[in-house]
């Protein structure tokens, strides 16, 4: 599971490419592997909308673009023009569609004897979006096809479906809920999946959250809870056994207080304050339930209109029920910088700390570390060159075992026409990991095509 932003809402007057902008997040968020749903996050919980009325206001007086026109790459108006979607009453439908075709030089990310093949995928996804005055709704369904050339039997398909709606009580506070369900897939040699198995393991996620916000001023506000649900099937052995994967079954329930302080434009004071409680019972093996807590606390400012960025820190700590295991602790970091060169080049990096109450298959979740720069750049109206760096570590709690990842990346972006993009991208993955079994290299190379309607 996957840790998003914020779903905003617009009214009429903000349509097209604020629109499209916070949609086409949304997705790219909805359609990110699993596996850090539980991450430090400065937004409210998944999917849930925090966007009062007077915060929307606001905007016309502290949107760093409106009052400076400093906009990143990734901002532009690459198409001369946007999607415009299909409208029906106050709603608009946005269907889209994403292929790629990838070669893949180690699919099974081994370390001795790597197998190559081809990497298909299709993506497609409908938003609807209403467009009231005041109240909000939100609906995302989509799914998610893989299938290779050869190694057939790593095929499978992935589906989803989020609602979101808003209730605006009056102009600084609203009440919202969101909920989900998804049946997804935990490929071969991921960081939580079993080395045993010869297939990708099947699981159900589901999710409800609520929660209320209250904006207005310089003081505001969410008050939010969650509850959430895995569900792992039985996958298929290397020696044609049946691997049971009931015992990393996992309900998890959370409450989280966010709040921030505007201090002036671009400059805010942010917290949160979190309580999470996972219960993962009558596995017949241990019970790994447990009780966390979390709390942070930073700073989001802009030097100046070309350069932006935030940190927030703090604590965390999981108190397991089985008294034999002891207490987890780790700091909790989280921080960014956009940094705009010139108009035609934009720099961004980030550093996080966090637990991931994930249960693996040896495990009882992990604390990563990431670091990642990277840099657009627009060679032409329509043409973006893309570049990245990062460093991952993850140290499983409960098991002797780190993994640190290296990856680099290069991309380029073609913005054909306002509903086509056609893209190049290279990667490259070098993982070390004290168990031998988890070290590899790969090499990625992919061929996509984005259509927005």
């Amino acid at each position: 599971m996957t840790a998003y932003r914020d779903i905003t809402t617009h009214s009429p007057r903000t349509a097209g490419k604020a629109r499209l902008g916070a949609l086409t997040g949304l997705c790219a968020a909805t359609l990110a592997p699993g596996g850090t749903a539980l991450a430090l996050d400065l937004s409210a919980e998944p999917y849930l909308m925090t966007e009062t009325v007077a915060a929307r206001d606001r905007l016309k007086s502290y949107d760093r673009v409106k009052v400076f026109g400093a906009d990143r790459v990734k901002d532009h108006d690459h198409f001369f023009g946007q999607p415009l979607g299909i409208r029906e009453g106050n709603f608009f439908f946005y269907p889209s569609l994403d292929a790629s075709a990838a070669f893949n030089d180690n699919l099974y990310g081994t370390h001795f004897n790597p197998v190559s093949d081809f990497r298909f995928e299709t993506q497609p996804v409908l938003r609807v979006q209403s467009q009231l005055p005041r109240h909000a709704v939100s609906l995302i369904a989509g799914a998610k096809n893989v299938s290779y050339l050869e190694n057939t039997d790593q095929n499978y398909t992935n589906l989803h479906a989020i609602a979101s709606g808003a209730l605006h009580i009056d102009h600084a506070n609203m009440l919202s809920v969101a909920a989900g369900s998804a049946l997804e897939h935990e490929e071969r040699r991921e960081i939580t999946s079993p080395l045993g198995a010869a297939e990708p393991v099947t699981y159900q996620r589901h999710s409800v959250t609520a929660g209320y916000t209250h904006d207005v001023g310089r003081l505001y506000g969410t008050l939010s809870g969650t509850a959430a649900w895995l569900d792992y099937g039985s996958v298929q052995g290397n020696d044609g056994s049946i691997l049971d994967q009931d015992y990393r079954d996992q309900a998890t329930f959370s409450t989280q207080l966010r709040t921030g302080y505007r201090i002036s434009p671009g400059f805010e004071v942010l917290s949160k304050l979190k309580l999470i409680r996972r219960e993962n019972e009558d596995t017949g093996i241990e019970d790994r339930s447990s009780t966390g807590y979390e709390a942070t606390v930073g700073l989001a400012m802009e030097t100046d209109p070309l350069l932006r960025w935030f940190f927030v820190g703090g604590y965390g700590i999981r108190d397991f029920d089985d008294t034999g295991i002891g207490t987890v602790g780790a700091y909790l970091v989280e921080g960014s910088f956009e940094w705009l060169v010139t108009r035609k080049v934009t720099t961004y990096g980030s550093v996080s700390q966090y637990l991931d109450d994930t249960l693996g298959a040896d495990d009882l979740g992990h604390i990563q570390t990431e670091a990642k720069l990277g840099m657009d750049y627009e060679i032409y109206h329509n043409l973006v060159a893309k570049a990245g760096v990062g460093f991952t570590r993850a140290e499983l709690v409960g098991a002797d075992r780190t993994d640190d990842v290296l990856e680099a990346s290069l991309g380029l972006d073609y913005y054909v026409s306002p509903s086509w993009v056609l893209g190049l991208d290279y990667r490259y993955q070098d993982r070390q990991s004290t168990d031998d079994d988890f070290t590899m290299q790969r090499n990625t190379i992919k061929l996509s095509a984005k259509y927005r309607y």
